[in-house]
């Protein structure tokens, strides 16, 4: 038999005490499966597109199978297993009843378990949104619940998602807004729990499976399930730079950034106005310049951008404030819960202006209200909003005016909030806008990067800040950063440049801190200067690649940073390293949290390795003692690479598209960069190797090939290039140059001319 995902397949089924319950199972696609359970077989929400089910009923036993998955339903007892058509399922799922328990400090709440029972106990475990302890959680709490702390994160986190997938081969999405744990092999080594905390006469649960078996399978299954990554314009991902509060980007201190960046010879570009913009928070009014437009006017007209910071919440101080109030646009307490009509305020420190009351983004009317002043501030020039704030613990006693409240739905608050920014930033620049988020949920990909949050800035903190960027892409964010440097605390010379060196191959370049030396030039030192417009200006050059692969992660949802076991997941050696990652494809990135210059790197098997520095070559399978004084980063690329860069601005080309091919018999990339595309393929030995380039611009590009030798000929299109003498002759015309000094042969030629061909000398 034939059925459709928008046909729900439901069953009777008993859930503990409640004999009458059904399970509905609603294939969302090839390789996901949503399951509920619960009083009644309606209510399933229709899947957006159509799959062919086939269906084979043996005794109590139904398998439903698609081209990629297999569903075995055992109603009574409510068993569910998944794997591969005419495979042993790779994990065993059952649903029970529990009593009531206590969790999340002294919150009580009734409960119900969804238990896992894995192939593999030994599996690793990936997701959970942003994780600042470590990037495996197997044998590990897991607790869903989002928390602002200034401190050392440890187990918290600002952007949880209940999401993980295993190294068995699925995923498992619990699609609850409510908070819940996941017990990975913590307490019972066989199995992992899944905790819901729920009213218990309320027994719905409800959750989707996902089956790869390849991990990236599983992820891009789950992105199709919880939407596409938003893609930024390319400018968003370039350094970002600007103080953090107390200080602000006034008159005197903005020409004093803007002469810094022209005589330095920094390439920013874009500025960052941190909280204390606005005289107070939610007013969107500056407290610092009288006349924003003509400001922002005069940065736009001088080549700069100006990201502003915002919050869902309303200072007390604010003259809207009144408003808010008067037409209920504000969350409100649970009853018996405190005795102010707003809830939980935020802020503390020196400024009052922080103590507020969080807008209610269930209320259509307060929605509008704040997108009514947002777009004032976007029409004034606005480039886009850093949307701070919104986790769980301010609005947890809340009471939202559809009904629900902080319990129930607090944890979907931030998705409101952004989806809010988001809509009115589209309304007025289209898709010309940046927004990231602090706090997220599951889906909040579809409207905002992510920033880590507020982190320390010695060393400690680096590899803390490395498990939370590779877990966050694990979860379906690929936009991510941290503030590079770190947020609180004062900062060191080392700690600094360490920190920018790998925020250099992140998704996102931001620097803006609040301890002693925000700016590169704050330091007063020369060496720090050099060291950061080395890699600054190395940003810049990239942003070709950069860019390429933020846009295949909106259409993918592969992260930018990948972990180590994900990229490589048969090397089981590989996984180990979570402080190494792969920066899209072909970079091995091993950041240096010491004031040792140097450290161990890991170099998966399976491929050669080149040092992005010297050119050396070194086979994968091993760890190598690498030294890096300060001003070097452990980098490698790896065999069959290309990377897309532009032309240095100090160099001749200064801004042509640069193509390099390193080492091996196979090369492809797809480049986004400058609103054009083009698509990359070699292939053949060095002797003799064809190179094809088709792009949607006629305009001249660059190939580079390192450590190649003196080519015997070259030709486009089957005619022969001219060989020139000095590399800055291939300015005005065509041709190929080969450095005596090393050998990589540069060519300089238009890719509609034809593929190129080399012909290596014997």
């Amino acid at each position: 038999m034939t059925r459709f995902a928008d046909v729900a397949v439901s069953v009777g089924t008993a859930l503990g005490q409640h004999t009458d319950s059904y399970c509905t199972l609603t294939f969302l696609d090839e390789r996901s499966v949503r399951v509920r359970v619960g009083r009644s077989p309606a209510g399933a929400r229709p899947a957006s597109s159509t799959v062919e089910v086939t269906d084979v009923a043996d005794g109590n036993l139904t398998t439903y199978s698609t081209a990629a998955m297999q569903v075995e339903l055992c109603p009574e007892p409510l068993r569910i297993r998944v794997g591969a058509p005419g495979s042993p399922p790779c994990v065993d799922v059952t649903v029970v009843d529990t009593s009531p328990s206590s969790h999340f400090g002294e919150r009580t709440a009734d409960a119900h378990e969804i238990h896992l029972t894995p192939n593999d106990p030994g599996a690793r475990i990936y997701g959970c949104g942003e994780r600042f302890d470590q990037v495996d959680q197997a044998g590990k709490v897991v607790f869903n619940e989002s928390l602002d702390l200034l401190t050392s994160k440890y187990d918290f986190t600002y952007a949880p998602v209940p999401w993980f997938m295993s190294t068995d081969g699925y995923g498992f999405l619990h699609n609850s807004n409510r908070a819940s744990l996941f017990d990975f092999r913590a307490e019972r080594r066989a199995r992992y729990e899944v905790r819901q905390f729920a009213p218990f006469d309320s027994p719905d649960v409800e959750f989707t499976l996902f089956f790869g078996p390849a991990l990236r399978d599983v992820l891009q299954a789950y992105i199709r399930a919880t939407g596409h990554p938003r893609l930024m314009p390319e400018w968003a991902y370039e350094p970002l730079l600007g103080p953090a509060y107390p200080r602000q980007l006034d008159r005197e201190l903005l020409d004093e950034y803007m002469e810094r960046i022209e005589t330095l010879e920094l390439p920013h570009r874009t500025f960052y106005f941190d909280g204390y913009w606005e005289t107070y928070v939610g007013d969107l009014v500056s407290r610092k310049h009288a006349d924003l437009k003509g400001l922002l006017d005069e940065l736009h007209s001088r080549g700069f951008r100006v990201v502003f910071w915002t919050a869902p919440y309303v200072s007390t101080a604010a003259e809207v404030a009144p408003q808010g109030a008067e037409q209920s646009y504000f969350l409100q307490r649970m009853p018996g819960v405190g005795a102010e009509p707003d809830v939980p305020r935020v802020g503390g420190g020196t400024y009052t202006g922080w103590w507020g009351a969080y807008i209610d983004f269930t209320n259509p009317d307060a929605v509008a209200w704040h997108q009514r002043r947002l777009r004032a501030l976007l029409e004034a020039g606005a480039d886009g909003f850093f949307a701070d704030f919104g986790e769980t613990q301010d609005i947890r006693t809340a009471t939202f005016a559809d009904g629900s409240d902080g319990e129930s739905a607090g944890r979907a608050y931030t998705l409101a909030y952004h989806q809010a920014v988001a809509q009115v930033c589209e309304e007025v620049r289209g898709d010309d806008y940046y927004l990231t988020a602090r706090s997220a949920w599951t889906g909040l990909q579809q409207y905002a990067g992510l920033i880590t949050g507020d982190q320390g800035t010695s060393y400690e903190f680096i590899p803390v800040v490395l498990a939370a960027l590779q877990s966050a892409g694990l979860s379906g964010f690929p936009y991510v950063s941290h503030c590079l440097g770190g947020y609180w605390g004062d900062h060191a010379k080392g700690p600094f440049l360490r920190w920018v060196q790998f925020g250099v191959f992140g998704p996102l370049f931001s620097i803006w801190n609040q301890g002693s030396h925000t700016e590169p030039w704050s330091f007063d030192d020369a060496e720090v200067l050099d060291i950061y417009r080395k890699y600054a200006r190395l940003r810049m050059e990239l942003m070709p690649h950069i860019y390429s692969y933020a846009h295949r992660a909106a259409t993918s949802g592969v992260p930018m940073m990948q972990a180590l076991g994900f990229a490589f997941p048969d090397d089981a050696d590989a996984a180990r390293w979570e402080d190494q990652y792969v920066f899209g494809e072909e970079f091995l990135v091993a950041p240096v949290y010491s004031d040792e210059n140097g450290r161990e790197v890991y170099l998966p098997r399976g491929h050669h390795w080149y040092d992005y520095w010297t050119g050396s070559e070194h086979a994968g399978g091993q760890v190598v003692d690498y030294a890096a004084p300060l001003d070097v980063l452990p980098l490698f690329v790896r065999d069959g690479s290309v990377v897309a860069s532009r032309m240095p601005d100090t160099e001749p080309l200064a801004g042509t598209l640069r193509l390099t091919f390193f080492p091996g018999e196979r090369h492809e990339l797809e480049v986004h960069h400058d609103g054009h595309t083009w698509t990359v393929s070699g292939h053949g030995p060095p002797e003799n190797r064809r190179i094809v380039v088709d792009g949607d611009a006629r305009r001249p590009l660059l190939l580079t090939l390192p450590y190649h030798g003196r080519p015997q000929e070259i030709s486009v299109g089957g005619n022969p290039l001219a060989q020139v003498e000095r590399i800055e002759d291939l300015e005005s015309r065509a041709g190929w140059h080969v450095q005596p000094e090393n050998g990589q042969v540069t060519v300089r030629y238009e890719p509609a001319d034809g593929a190129v061909h080399i012909e290596k000398e014997d």
